[in-house]
């Protein structure tokens, strides 16, 4: 009987492997993280530390980052500021969020609440996860021919048929970059909505029901306010996302040099059919399309670096408010 029996290694030893594999894996990303950030601090600091050590170094080396934030570039971009960019940057980023957040949410309040659970449904949810597979330059081409071209086009010889042939909307500007961001990063904010919706527990639907609420008070009141959390975890990966992306926005409105800034103080105020630069856009024209070579990468790296300080200072205004909308909602279900 005993020569039976099967002789098994220890489950503890097999998790621990399990454990320091898993370990192992995580810890080499975090350093290969930690040694990008590293190497881009450093030499974007860098950029911005005084050559002369004097009794001033501190003052003329916050005077070089306020110079860097807030003039203009020269010399073909290869000296000066990136406040262009940054605006550019900052403004599409905005109106990017302005777009995806309604038409996001509103989706995937229908997916998960209002439409029929069937085979149309489920193959709908399938072309969503695939198209946040499709490489970006597609939808910068996709933008290309129907924002600009088609969209753009009608719009100029429905209103603006003086002005042709030159184009007013049938030409790259702010608001096909806003919209080709905001078609890209689409899915991100469907799936974080809906999985969002998945966690509220049917008891607050049918006890809301029960009540005499109608669907759509149930919805707006009660379903939609627990659900942000998850909507503003979506709205920060679409910023993430829709910050770092160079390919598309080239095809639909970003350029080397922009002349105007797309706010000003001339009504409208806000020109959506200006071009406008990027900071990712314009760290690529620097490193890789400049003349001058390894002679302008101090000011690669230093745009990099403010690069990535705005989009942690995006995402991280955007975790404070979805912490602060998480303590609130616990409190209201402890209270309850």
């Amino acid at each position: 009987m005993l020569k039976n029996l099967v002789v098994k290694k220890p489950q503890a030893t097999q998790d621990q492997r399990w454990l320091w594999l898993s370990g192992s894996m995580l810890l080499i990303c975090l350093l290969l993280v930690a040694a990008l950030l590293f190497l881009i601090g450093v030499k974007g600091l860098s950029y911005f530390w005084p050559s002369e050590h004097t009794e001033g170094v501190w003052k003329s080396f916050f005077q070089n980052i306020g110079f860097f934030l807030t003039q203009a570039p020269m010399d073909h971009n290869q000296s000066g500021g990136i406040f262009p960019a940054l605006f550019g940057t900052v403004t599409m980023v905005l109106l990017m969020t302005l777009f995806v957040t309604p038409v996001g949410v509103l989706s995937a309040v229908y997916l998960s609440e209002f439409a029929t659970q069937n085979s149309f449904t489920r193959l709908l949810r399938i072309a969503i996860y695939n198209l946040a597979g499709v490489p970006s330059i597609v939808f910068g081409v996709f933008g290309l021919i129907f924002f600009v071209y088609i969209l753009g086009g009608s719009i100029d010889q429905l209103f603006f048929s003086d002005s042709l042939p030159t184009p007013t909307y049938g030409t790259p500007g702010l608001i096909w970059v806003s919209l080709t961001l905001a078609l890209l990063t689409l899915p991100v904010v469907i799936v974080a909505t809906e999985e969002g919706l998945s966690r509220i527990p049917e008891n607050y639907r049918s006890g809301c029901l029960a009540l005499g609420a109608t669907q759509s008070e149930m919805l707006w009141k009660v379903v939609l306010p627990l659900t942000t959390p998850a909507m503003l975890t979506g709205v920060i990966l679409a910023i993430a996302r829709a910050a770092g992306e160079v390919a598309p926005l080239m095809l639909v409105g970003v350029v080397r040099s922009a002349p105007e800034l797309p706010i000003d103080s001339t009504f409208p105020f806000l020109h959506l059919d200006r071009n406008v630069m990027h900071l990712g856009y314009h760290i690529f024209d620097l490193g890789m399309q400049s003349p001058v070579g390894s002679d302008v990468m101090p000011i690669v790296f230093a745009a990099s670096l403010v690069l990535i300080t705005l989009v942690l200072m995006l995402n991280l205004t955007a975790i404070i408010i979805r912490q602060g909308l998480r303590r609130r909602f616990h409190q209201y279900s402890q209270q309850q």
